[in-house]
Order: C-alpha cells, then structure tokens, then sequence
C-alpha cells in the first residue's frame, strides 16, 4: 500500500492501481489499500466507481480524509446534498480529534481551508508549523494563507514547501494559485505546468478548480 501510495505520488497510476491490487491479495479487505484504488480511480476520471468503492471504505472507517475524498468525488457528479453531509461529518471528526488533543495535521488544515474558514485552517496551519515544520506543513499552511486571501505570504510558504524538490502535484498547484493572486502569472504558469508534468490527469475531469485554473 505505501509502494502505491508512492506510485501515486510519481503520477504512475497503473504501478500504483496494481500494487494496490496485491495488498488486497495478501489481505483481502484491507482498508487503506481500498483508499488506495478509490484515489487511483478519481486520478483517471472513474469517478462512479471511485464514489462506490470510498463509499464502503466509509462504512467500514470513516476517518476525515476518507469522507473528505467521498465528498469531493461527489461534489463533481453533482451529488451536491451528500457531498455536503460527509463535508460535515469529515470537519466533525477532526474537530473531536483536536478537542482530545490531538495535533493539527495537513488533511485537519486542508479540509478547513478548502471547506471551512480559511482564518481558522490558518490558525491551525501556524500550530501544526510550529509544531512540526515540515514540507507537508509549509504547504497547508501556504494554501490555507492563500484562502485567506494572504496570496503573497502563501506563496512564500508555498516556495518552503517545493525547496527540497517536492514532487507533489498538490504543492504545485498551490504555488500557481498563490502566485496568481499575488499577481505573478508566469510563476503561476510555470507552476500549473509542473503538475500537469507530474501527474497528467491532475485537473481531470474538467471542472475542478485545477482544470479551470
């Protein structure tokens, strides 16, 4: 599973769906290796087989992330009343996670960036970098400054995030954002180019903000 989610990562999404596969072999049900093919599936479009699979990955383990990525599945078919109740549920559980006492993490700061308020996703963007600073931190925390409409520190986070050569399409795509709004479209290009190197099918399908962008 985590050779798949590395595959993934490379934008090699036959590598990443077969490895997913032989998880699933040697132990059949496996939850995170059924995250796995629904992610794949989503990166080639196959969006109503992505829906169906994330739907019992839910039933089974319904962890934020997992409901973040049903919602969004659904949100681009148009199943916008279910999208908004696992939106729901997903913000639930990370905020019962953090009253517990759990840390911020990326996907917490995303979620609410992305779904939420943008000044609370980043308040605790700056926790979690303080924290643990990290590519992964300076990226979230980067997006959640964009959203807020603070382009030009998002950026600045968004360049911390990419400086030991991160290949992560999402990274990219929050650099071309932030550098747009701060008015840099030919770093935005270059940015946006760079995802769609990394992982050709990433603003696929048509409408999501990546493809509009």
């Amino acid at each position: 599973t985590l050779t798949g989610d590395l595959q993934l990562e490379r934008g090699d999404t036959h590598a990443a769906t077969a490895a997913f596969r032989l998880a699933l072999a040697r132990l059949p049900g496996y939850v995170d290796a059924r995250f796995g093919l629904g992610r794949a599936e989503v990166r080639t479009g196959n969006l109503a087989a992505a829906r169906r699979r994330l739907a019992g990955v839910v039933a089974d383990r319904p962890d934020a992330d997992h409901l973040a990525l049903l919602a969004e599945v659904e949100l681009r078919l148009g199943r916008r009343g279910r999208a908004r109740r696992n939106l729901a549920r997903a913000r639930a559980t990370e905020a019962a996670a953090l009253r517990a006492g759990a840390r911020p993490d990326a996907g917490a700061v995303l979620l609410e960036a992305d779904h939420g308020s943008a000044a609370r996703a980043v308040r605790l963007g700056r926790r979690m970098w303080r924290a643990a600073p990290s590519v992964t931190s300076a990226d979230a925390l980067g997006w959640a400054l964009t959203r807020a409409d603070r382009p030009v520190e998002g950026l600045a986070y968004s360049r911390r995030a990419l400086a030991l050569g991160s290949r992560y399409a999402s990274f990219h795509y929050h650099a071309a954002v932030a550098a747009r709004a701060a008015g840099r479209p030919a770093i935005a290009r270059r940015h946006l180019t760079r995802a769609r190197e990394i992982d050709p099918a990433f603003s696929l399908p048509s409408g999501t903000r990546a493809g509009r962008a």
